[in-house]
């Protein structure tokens, strides 16, 4: 059996060696934190390609990609009563299809493939809610957005080790149930780090063949910039 004196050297090492963990854990938050005051600038203008993904996506049988225009309504008479002006709130129509996609993507003054684009999204979404589609020769609307995105500083936290080593082994968990579920992860680049998605496509004979793959997001790692998980 171990001698009381050696297990005391031995949890006197063992805690050292996780003082020395913990204060390496945080120099390193430290470290993201500076790079998250630093000003970023990115890219966010949307491709035909995103635009195209949309289209297809209003225009799905199944699992469309839809705002309710009741659910719209409501938020304008909402503003329209907080702002004080006495006056009715606009009434949801196509132009508020296509005004909230455009700023969704950062598309000022789009070019004509983004604007038929635009229109045939506007048009899809309208005509499944029920409103006039848009006319022929539409120019784009001067619309503000009900529906929009918009970004907040990314929030840095200390985390001690247990943590950080029991949300690995939750990471590590749920990537493993993705990959048994037949989902491949990939990775791509925001201003604020490294985002994983993961994608199924539909696989003969187990799925409606018009169905897109499902996406879901979650931060991940990066040594060079700011961990988002």
């Amino acid at each position: 059996m171990m001698r009381p004196q050696r297990k005391r050297r031995l949890a006197a090492r063992l805690f050292l060696a996780y003082v020395f963990l913990e204060i390496v854990s945080y120099l390193r938050y430290r470290r993201r934190l500076a790079r998250l005051r630093q000003p970023r600038l990115a890219y966010r203008r949307g491709s035909l390609d995103d635009l195209r993904l949309v289209l297809r996506q209003v225009k799905q049988a199944s699992c469309p990609l839809t705002v309710s225009a009741a659910s719209m309504q409501i938020y304008l008479d909402e503003r329209e009563r907080e702002s004080g002006s006495g006056q009715p709130a606009p009434k949801v129509s196509w132009r508020h299809y296509y005004a909230s996609m455009q700023h969704a993507f950062c598309i000022e003054g789009p070019s004509p493939e983004e604007h038929s684009l635009l229109l045939q999204i506007a048009k899809a979404s309208a005509l499944r809610q029920g409103l006039p589609p848009p006319p022929a020769g539409a120019a784009p609307p001067s619309a503000p957005p009900p529906v929009a995105f918009g970004s907040a500083p990314v929030s840095v936290f200390h985390k001690p080790l247990p943590v950080e080593v029991a949300l690995s082994a939750v990471r590590g968990a749920a990537e493993a149930v993705f990959r048994l579920l037949g989902f491949s992860g990939r990775w791509v680049e925001t201003p604020e780090g490294r985002m994983r998605y993961w994608v199924s496509e539909p696989r003969e004979g187990e799925a409606e063949p018009g169905l897109l793959p499902a996406v879901f997001l979650h931060g991940g790692p990066c040594p060079t910039r700011a961990d988002t998980s």
